[in-house]
């Protein structure tokens, strides 16, 4: 059975959530507050908890380190109308398993959801559960970043996908979750791929996470000729071809991959 336990102090999110998820075909269980999901948890075993961070009495840090006193393996998504990096930090640490802000996506919650599912139910006969490669794909283009996103994941349990469409939000991404690599769009609007990848190096947190930057304004050509001699830069040409963009991932070891002092 697939359970998935719905905890927000606001009904009509609650209700919004359990409608999609049993669209889904998920058994969804609910709870509007702390102390109510943590009897969900006792009585029900979720394989995942969708957990407001900010509700009256007992709010969704305290929650969640009670569920993970009961269960460590159950997944728990944090759910926030606050982008608050500092939060975000804490949660993660304390072992939340990912970060979403309101306004809720169904979507893109469906898909975190049936990722952590497939994690937990697809795991090895030592019965540890499965350590995919986490990835944050920034890039302005929607389309693109669902399809890739939905190419990689397709692949079974080796890629957690998580997307940004602008420099900001991949910037508090890459520093909130740590991802183990990220595919950066070098053209973008605001701020481009090469600016996210200088800020991203001058901190101690993000500075080792190897970066190969996607582009449509270099030649498949010259990236096969120059790939990963400039200044340690690694790219990948678009239109993407899947097959080539996993070996490079899995290619990659955790260094740093930019350096803007590089001609």
């Amino acid at each position: 059975m697939r359970k998935v336990l719905v905890v927000d102090d606001e009904i009509h999110t609650v209700r919004l959530l359990k409608k999609y998820l049993d669209s889904k075909d998920y058994d969804v269980y609910t709870a509007t507050n702390g102390m109510e999901a943590i009897e969900k948890v006792k009585e029900v075993n979720p394989q995942v908890v969708l957990l407001d961070i900010i509700m009256p009495g007992m709010g969704g840090i305290d929650t969640l380190k009670e569920i993970k006193k009961i269960d460590p393996k159950i997944a728990v998504i944090m759910v926030t109308a606050v982008i608050d990096e500092a939060l975000a930090k804490k949660s993660l640490q304390l072992g939340a398993d990912d970060y979403i802000t309101k306004p809720l996506d169904l979507n893109f919650i469906g898909t975190r959801v049936l990722v952590k599912m497939f994690q937990l139910l697809n795991h090895d006969d030592t019965n540890q559960p499965c350590e995919p490669k986490k990835i944050l794909l920034i890039d302005d283009e929607e389309d693109f970043c669902r399809a890739l996103k939905k190419g990689l994941e397709l692949r079974g349990a080796c890629y957690d996908v998580l997307t940004a469409t602008g420099g900001d939000e991949g910037i508090f991404i890459a520093k909130t979750q740590k991802p183990d690599l990220i595919l950066l769009d070098i053209m973008m609007p605001g701020m481009a791929g090469t600016q996210v990848a200088e800020e991203l190096l001058e901190d101690p947190e993000t500075s080792s996470i190897p970066i190969i930057f996607v582009t449509a304004i270099v030649k498949r050509s010259e990236i096969e000729k120059n790939d990963g001699l400039v200044g340690g830069r690694t790219f990948m040409a678009k239109p993407v071809i899947i097959d080539e963009l996993i070996k490079k991932i899995n290619a990659m070891s955790r260094t740093p991959r930019f350096d803007p002092a590089a001609n």
